[in-house]
């Protein structure tokens, strides 16, 4: 046992010193035409010592898995062209640093490569790199200071760029950063003198991000343009300080915040966002515009900060003397001291708020109040409610209105926006619901008006009627009558104030009534009673022979008194004249009168128009090609304009064979109104007769003698949903013709 454990020992010890002197032997450092190295299987090139100008590594260590270059391998060598093979795994910190490289060419089946920090730094000579696609960071400082350094090709996987990557890369005419690179590093581009273009690689990837650092392209002088792509949210401080020739930017809405420096003593800079070369335009989005942002930018001229922007920084457009105007979007936005130009340097500089309010400007310790950016404003919606009845306390009532203003905005096309503006924000003048008539109501925003008219009248309710007892004649009589407006004070003038009807005025006893209708500054209808007397002196009515006061005390206004005097008609109805007489009443020329409930104007010894309806809930209207007035007949000839003009509930028309124009507005603001039917004889259908009856479907025309279609006649409608039908085949041409869209013939 004794002998067997030392002959272990001693093997064991023999084993070590074999494996040590084995370890010493594959790790001592060996040299092949200069090349240091370490390592079989595995290399590891620690220096060159060679004075070849050209070194192809393909040509060593072929049978090697991995070839290693070590930092500083090839540092301040005379090499001047490198080509390295598919093995090459790494290269390490500053590994060609400040050396005469000028050329290295990477195997194209490179499949795994990791680069140190300054590998080409101070390379003066190096002209090109195209950088293998299986490189996913572009190391801090790879070529810092490679002034002749005139391309380079970043691989398609390239997820960050370093800081100071490109620094002072004088020669560099143009750079394409790849859609997946999410960060380009602090000063990468800095002093690129001769940088010209700079792409960003477009992506379908809606979720990207990127990051610019500081100083990312400071003074590179040579670059004119540039888009910064959509997820970029925030440019760095002096990301492009000094770019002298830089005149265009687009900066996407994707960016909350400029920050400070970032486009300063930018000199060629007039176009943000924008097609044309003298506007600037900030993403919507932003939030915030640090200090000296744009100072110095002399060539700017317009700007329009967004509504976003809560905040203008300290000198952000000091000495920019170009400036023309200066829009904000949001008049709340904080303005630091100083951070426009002061106005002596830039006299003509206007600033613009698109809201009410006023951002302040100071300037030379003086405050300056934006002026209004809103061009017009204009009415797009009146209000529901325009008719008032006099009152002593009638509020305006704004329910339906809308206004538009068209507001300067340098991002619009037409360079103008409209907006429907707050009424809160709008300054709104006084209504007098005391003053009748038509009171014009204007409003008046960023300095701007716009108007629309109300009315206001009288109630015929409020007014005092005196009537006088009439003595029973056998026929329709109408007592004489005073109607004084309990507003005014004054007597009421028949057919200028009012019109009205007499209903059961013919025998002793009956309940003999007078209506009125109110008419030009009056509304409503009001009914009194009076008596007829026997001739014996009897009042039947009442018993007694006093004149009535019929209005219990309401009020109302206009002038002068209505005695009057009337037939009647088949209906027993009547309306008339200023003298009293019992003597039936022959219809006159010009006058109006009542026959069931629809006024009627005499126009000629056998005519009359339509004028309008007395009863403005009527359901169904039928204007009749005769009408009956103090027992003569008459011809229907004309609808006079706004006959029933808004007329809320009226579902169902039909127009007499005898009518041969529809006139003006005749129906319009019928909301209601279904069906029409038209007559026989009509040649004329004026302006707007049935505009904005958006419930009207069926329009059948029976006239073939049908010749003039006003404009707008179905305004404010779907006309594509008016069935237009026609009674015979010979008028179908012509109805197509008139009203633009194919009749159905039936």
């Amino acid at each position: 046992m004794k002998r067997y454990s030392v002959w272990m020992r001693l093997s064991v010890l023999l084993l070590g010193l074999f494996t040590i002197f084995n370890y010493s032997t594959i790790s001592q450092a060996e040299e092949i035409d200069g090349i240091v190295y370490t390592g079989t299987g595995s290399i590891v090139i620690t220096d060159y010592t060679g004075t070849a100008s050209n070194l192809d590594l393909s040509e060593y260590f072929q049978e090697a898995t991995e070839i290693t270059i070590k930092a500083w391998a090839f540092a301040g060598t005379t090499i001047t062209s490198i080509v390295l093979p598919e093995n090459v795994v790494s290269i390490g910190e500053s590994a060609f640093d400040s050396s005469s490289i000028q050329t290295i060419t990477f195997s194209a089946n490179t499949k795994s490569l990791a680069l140190g920090k300054n590998v080409f730094k101070d390379c003066a000579n190096l002209t090109g790199l195209d950088i293998p696609d299986c490189v996913t960071v572009i190391p801090e400082g790879l070529c810092d200071d490679c002034t002749s350094l005139l391309s380079v090709s970043l691989p398609d996987n390239c997820t960050s760029i370093g800081g100071s990557a490109f620094y002072n890369c004088t020669s560099l005419a143009s750079v394409s950063i790849p859609a997946t690179c999410t960060s380009v590093g602090g000063s990468a581009f800095c002093f690129c003198k001769q940088l010209q273009s700079v792409i960003f690689e477009e992506t379908e990837n809606s979720d990207r991000t990127l990051i610019l650092g500081t100083k990312v392209f400071e003074s590179c002088d040579a670059l004119t343009t540039i888009s910064i792509p959509e997820g970029c949210t925030s440019i760095s401080t002096n990301a492009f300080w000094s770019c002298d020739s830089l005149r265009s930017v687009t900066i996407p809405e994707s960016c909350t915040s400029i920050s400070n420096n970032v486009f300063a003593y930018c000199k060629s800079l007039s176009q943000i966002n924008s097609s044309n070369p003298q506007e600037a335009i900030l993403p919507s989005n932003c939030t915030s515009i640090g200090s000296t942002a744009f100072q110095e930018c002399t060539s700017l001229k317009n700007i329009e900060i967004p509504e976003a922007c809560a905040s203008v920084g300290t000198e952000a457009f000091a000495g920019c003397t170009g400036l023309n105007q200066v829009v904000f979007v949001n008049a709340d936005t904080s303005i630091e001291e100083d951070a426009f130009p002061t106005t002596q340097k830039a006299p003509d500089i206007v600033f613009y708020c698109t809201n009410v309010g006023s951002v302040t400007i100071y300037a030379e310790n003086a405050s300056l109040n934006c002026e209004s950016s809103v061009q017009t404003i204009t009415v797009t919606s009146l209000p529901n409610v325009r008719e008032y009845m006099y009152s002593a306390n009638g509020e305006l009532d704004l329910t339906g209105l809308k206004v538009k203003a068209s507001i300067l905005s340098l991002s619009a096309e037409t360079g103008y926006v409209n907006k429907e503006v707050n009424l809160a924000d709008c300054i709104i003048s006084s209504f007098d619901s005391t003053q009748a008539g038509k009171q014009i109501i204007t409003i008046t925003y960023g300095g701007k008006q716009a108007s629309f008219d109300v009315k206001v009248y009288y109630d015929i309710n409020n007014t005092t009627v005196t009537v006088q007892p009439v003595t029973y004649t056998g026929s329709a009589v109408v007592p004489s009558f005073v109607v004084y407006g309990n507003d005014t004070e004054q007597a009421l003038v028949y057919e200028t104030d009012f019109l009205y009807t007499c209903q059961n005025n013919i025998k002793v006893g009956d309940e003999a009534t007078i209506t009125l209708i109110g008419i030009g500054a009056y509304k409503g209808e009001k009914t009194v009673t009076f008596s007829i007397v026997s001739s014996e002196g009897l009042n039947e009515s009442d018993g007694n022979g006093d004149s009535q006061n019929a209005n219990n005390g309401e009020s109302n206004d206009t002038d002068n008194g209505g005695t009057s005097s009337s037939g009647t008609d088949d209906g027993g109805n009547s309306s008339g004249g200023t003298t009293n007489s019992s003597t039936p009443e022959t219809p006159q020329n010009g006058k109006t009168y009542t026959y069931k409930k629809m006024l009627y104007k005499v126009t000629g010894s056998s005519t009359v128009t339509f004028v309008k309806t007395v009863d403005k809930n009527v359901k169904k209207i039928t204007i009749p090609s005769k009408v009956k007035i103090l027992g003569k007949t008459f011809k229907v000839t004309k609808i006079n304009k706004k006959a029933c003009y808004g007329c809320k509930k009226l579902t169902t028309v039909t127009i007499g064979d005898n009518v041969t124009v529809i006139g003006n507005q005749s129906f319009a603001k019928c909301k209601k109104l279904k069906t029409v039917i038209v007559g026989k004889n009509v040649t004329t259908i004026e302006k707007q007769a049935f505009a904005n009856d958006k419930a009207l479907r069926k329009f059948k025309i029976r006239s073939t003698k049908l010749k003039t279609v006003k404009k707008g006649v179905f305004k404010g409608l779907n006309v594509k949903k008016v069935k237009i039908r026609v009674t015979t085949k010979k008028a179908q041409k012509p109805c197509e013709k008139l009203f633009g869209k194919k009749s159905v013939w039936k």
